[in-house]
């Protein structure tokens, strides 16, 4: 039925209206119904509307009306705008100003709207359980505007929210229009409404505040929530006990800049895709593990960029790493069960094996990674081991080989299982890294973990898993169980991706960026700070591991650096016990290299002001500069980039 509403509202917008559900519609309306609907419809809506424009249905292609419902269908379908320059005959800016005259109007209006409210104009439903009734002695069009206004000042409707034309809410409400009509001009005379021409009417700037639980009455009392909190689980007992918002500022941290993602090549490959309807029909039984050429895409690449011995029948996909993560928590893992990590290690592995009832054990990293020998020495036995073996996080060592075919043993004599977390191993500076436990793994004890999170986040945070083959059949079931089924388009699209390339040469254009930043920074810190910093000597991915020598709080560092334009992030959300204080993660990927110096200066002013002994240290490096400091850097024949600093 939404599809047949879609094609006649595609034939009424250009004047021939005609099926079953031929009437007027308006483009509020049509709005509401695609507001109703699931993102997979209104893609499959989407289509609807490009085979019914290339079929040559319609009177005229290029009507601003047709114009003005794509990009409605456009924006609630969370498609990228740049789908009506590509896909639309004549409907982009290479097609010259939009010219015409009532359909015109209202798609530039439409435009005028998003621009100013970020947003199609559409309204919030009025509640079926109103309170309009014509049994009581108030006239009924003071009670629409009163239940309106109740609507606007508890915040539910939003400034730039439209209303429901005076028809529908006719319609709605059982009155007449005249009734409706009268509602509306008593509010907007009270500055609650605002008509547009060509949108309808919406609410005023000024008049709506914030929506807020207290405003929808749902503040309760200690009392009510301690006992709504006695019907959680186990489970969710265990999650209160970790600390709140822990995973949403990891996630902050950890982003490629917006500047430097493949967002052209992703369009190109996700456009191919959401133009082909016929991706969405199922012929066969679908597979837990994912899209199949997309398993054979990343085993492929997996075994180039990483080593991995692996097969496509041995890769799963899943929407995030953490889904992972969980999976292999519930799966194998019991309440009491002992799970080594690394400390400091990455918080999301902790969350994920404590909030299922695991003991988790901390084992000591140093510069050669996971101290192998203080498993040796844990009285109980351990199930799982999780390291990160590329990178370790946030200390950026390596696993050396020595400690490799150590841990590997010991899994052996254990009969313990190791999560290898390729978390953050997309990027390296000038140093090769051994092969991976999976692949040096000989009998079947490792599960190898990656991620898109480094590389293509927000535009793919798809996470892998590499299941050893005994393994193979519970993780399918399991995962069967809790996601039968990543995004189809973006499976399809990042196949793609990966077949033609386009990944491997957005590494290695990204890689040289970020190595000039890293430079730059590195430069930067040092010479500035001098003895007043200790900077970890392994660095990879995006960010390294920085350790001040100062008195002041983590908290004041942490805001100097904000003001300065600088991003750190203190480590001790990494550490499960005695977290060390003025030691930083330092991203430097979204910083520019002709920036760098200055960001540092800046935060080191500030430093200096809120620090005296600091301050009698930075007068000391500021009078042995004579001048400004440039970094050029040159390639040497080998390929790797050395600095060449010059004082002005």
């Amino acid at each position: 039925m939404l599809l047949a509403y879609c094609r006649c509202g595609i034939q009424w917008f250009c004047g021939r209206p005609s099926g079953k559900y031929a009437r007027a519609v308006t483009t509020q309306e049509y709005s509401v119904r695609l507001r109703s609907v699931a993102v997979s419809t209104r893609v499959l809506m989407l289509c609807q509307l490009r085979s019914t424009w290339s079929s040559h249905q319609m009177i005229s292609p290029s009507s601003n009306a047709v114009r003005e419902l794509v990009v409605v269908t456009l924006i609630h379908a969370r498609v990228v705008p740049c789908l009506t320059k590509l896909h639309f005959p004549r409907m982009g800016r290479q097609h010259g100003p939009i010219r015409g005259n009532g359909s015109a109007k209202r798609f530039a209006l439409l435009r005028g709207h998003m621009a100013r409210f970020g947003s199609p104009p559409y309204f919030m439903p009025m509640n079926q359980h109103h309170s309009i009734h014509s049994g009581t002695q108030s006239p009924l069009y003071q009670q629409i505007a009163t239940e309106i206004k109740q609507w606007i000042e508890s915040g539910r409707l939003k400034a730039g929210d439209a209303v429901p034309s005076t028809r529908h809410m006719a319609d709605l409400l059982g009155v007449a229009r005249r009734t409706v009509m009268r509602g509306y001009e008593l509010l907007i005379s009270q500055g609650y409404l605002k008509p547009i021409s060509g949108i309808g009417t919406v609410v005023s700037h000024g008049v709506s505040r914030e929506l807020t639980a207290s405003s929808l009455g749902h503040v309760l009392d200690s009392a009510t929530r301690s006992d709504l909190r006695g019907v959680l689980s186990e489970y969710g007992r265990r999650l209160l006990q970790f600390e709140p918002g822990m995973q949403a500022r990891l996630n902050s941290q950890g982003g490629p800049p917006s500047e430097m993602l493949p967002v052209r090549a992703w369009r190109q490959v996700l456009l191919r895709h959401f133009n082909d309807a016929s991706q969405y029909t199922c012929d066969g039984p679908l597979d837990s593990f994912g899209y199949l050429p997309l398993r054979e895409a990343l085993a492929n690449y997996l075994r180039r960029a990483r080593a991995v011995k692996c097969t496509a029948e041995q890769v799963a996909v899943f929407s995030t790493s953490q889904h992972a993560l969980d999976l292999i928590a519930r799966l194998f893992l019991n309440v009491g069960d002992q799970v080594a990590v690394e400390n400091p290690g990455f918080p999301a592995a902790r969350l994920a094996f404590g909030s299922y009832g695991a003991e988790v054990r901390p084992v000591g990293v140093d510069q050669d990674g996971l101290l192998v020998d203080e498993l040796r020495h844990i009285p109980t036995s351990i199930k799982l081991v999780h390291v990160t073996s590329y990178r370790q996080d946030p200390t950026g060592a390596v696993l050396s080989v020595t400690r490799r075919h150590t841990l590997l043993d010991w899994a052996r004599s254990a009969s313990a299982l190791i999560l290898e977390d390729d978390f953050d191993g997309d990027y390296r500076y000038g140093e090769l890294l051994p092969n991976p436990l999976q692949s040096l793994d000989q009998d079947g004890r490792v599960l190898f973990l990656s991620t898109f999170w480094k590389t293509l986040f927000p535009i793919s945070p798809l996470g892998v898993l590499v299941v050893p083959l005994d393994l193979i059949d519970i993780v399918r079931r399991a995962k069967n169980a809790v996601e039968s089924l990543p995004p189809a388009v973006e499976q399809r699209a990042l196949t793609d991706f990966l077949q033609e390339g386009w990944l491997e040469r957005h590494i290695l254009r990204a890689q040289r960026t970020y190595n000039r930043r890293r430079q730059a920074l590195i430069y930067a810190l040092t010479v500035l700070f001098k003895t007043d910093v200790i900077i970890a000597k392994r660095s990879a991915g995006m960010h390294f591991l920085v350790k001040f020598t100062t008195a002041l709080p983590d908290e004041q560092l942490a805001d100097c650096a904000a003001t300065a334009g600088l991003s750190l992030a203190s480590t001790r959300q990494y550490y499960v016990d005695h977290p060390q204080s003025s030691e930083f993660l330092v991203t430097f990927a979204s910083l520019p290299e002709e920036a760098a110096y200055g960001c540092v200066q800046r935060f080191a002013e500030l430093m200096k002001s809120l620090e005296p002994e600091f301050g009698c240290r930075w007068d000391a490096v500021e009078n042995s500069l004579e001048g400004p400091v440039e970094i050029s850097f040159k390639r040497v024949s080998s390929g790797r980039l050395v600095d060449c600093i010059s004082g002005g």
